[in-house]
């Protein structure tokens, strides 16, 4: 790797499910950067942080719920700072919600997208 990032400090939040946020803090890691990673699952972060050591990281494991106003969320920045110094990169990757393959929910979709539209007023 070129080392972009070395000397940098960065936050992801949603990288414990093997996805954007597991990837990018994985490659943070890899260019140099010291990263903090958060997400609610202790089990999903402790793999992210063995790929982030596999690539030469060690990171920072901060188990919050970020969709709790009273938890943990409110002192990532303040810990992270603590243990590695100001952020200069923040990755929201974090998500909830009833995630579908693509496909659901296509046929009828797609029947309307195919109709054409007009734009003028009373068509």
């Amino acid at each position: 790797m070129s080392g972009a990032c070395e000397g940098r400090v960065a936050l992801v939040t949603g990288a414990s499910r093997g996805g954007t946020g597991t990837a990018i803090a994985v490659r943070l890691a890899a260019e140099g950067a010291k990263v903090a990673i958060t997400a609610r699952s202790q089990a999903g972060l402790e793999e992210t942080a063995a790929r982030i050591a596999e690539a030469g990281g060690s990171p920072l494991v901060l188990v919050a719920d970020l969709s709790d106003p009273r938890g943990a969320r409110g002192r990532l920045v303040e810990r992270t700072e603590a243990a590695l110094g100001p952020i200069d990169i923040l990755v929201n990757s974090a998500a909830a919600g009833g995630y579908k393959p693509s496909s659901a929910g296509r046929r009828r979709s797609s029947r309307r997208s195919s109709r054409p539209t007009s734009l003028r007023r009373g068509s």
